[in-house]
């Protein structure tokens, strides 16, 4: 008897063993980091680079075996000032200044490598930021300048990799691009590390 129930116990262990570490290789799940990184925008000034940084958060929804879907938002601002002279008269000085981005979107991927520890992803969505134009003629009594800070919508796409350095972390490199209203393109290319819950 005492054998029989040994035996049935090594054995529920065994079937429980392969189910508990197919759970344990769920990468899905709440993820939140920080990124920084280049950041060039191209509008009304032309070659205005500077630095991104912002922290991120999503949800990682698991289908099948190494495919994943979810949510994800960030909240970021940039280091991008940009001024060029002689704009419409010599002398006349327009600059250009990016502030704090809102992005609200989804992505998609696969696991791959033989430990399922490489993400590869792409994504898009919305986002709306914040770009303050100011323009000084350099004119005794002119009416020509103005300072004008606005938002403006356009959306993202993006795409990526990630590798999980440890268990429940992980650092991220990505290029996104993203096209907002009045003609302004901008490009990024961030790297960023993230816990996984």
């Amino acid at each position: 008897m005492r054998k029989t129930l040994l035996a049935a116990a090594l054995l529920t262990g065994a079937m429980a063993t392969p189910a508990m570490a197919q759970d344990d290789d769920n990468r899905g799940g709440f993820h939140v980091g920080a990124i920084v990184g280049y950041d060039t925008v191209q509008g009304d000034v032309d070659g205005s680079d500077g630095v991104a940084y912002g922290v991120t958060a999503g949800y990682d929804f698991q289908l099948g075996t190494n495919f994943y879907v979810g949510p994800e938002v960030e909240l970021s601002s940039s280091s991008v000032d940009e001024c060029e002279a002689g704009v419409v008269r010599a002398g006349d000085v327009l600059c250009l200044e990016a502030g704090r981005d809102i992005y609200v979107g989804a992505r998609f991927g696969t696991r791959v490598g033989p430990n399922r520890d490489v993400f590869l992803y792409a994504g898009g969505g919305y986002t709306n930021a914040e770009f303050r134009a100011t323009y000084d003629a350099n004119l005794p009594g002119t009416t020509d300048d103005f300072d004008l800070t606005d938002e403006a919508d356009g959306f993202r796409l993006k795409a990526g990799v990630e590798w999980d350095f440890l268990r429940n972390a992980f650092v991220r490199a990505e290029y996104r691009y993203s096209n907002y209203e009045g003609d302004i393109d901008r490009h990024q290319a961030v790297a960023g590390v993230g816990l996984r819950f």
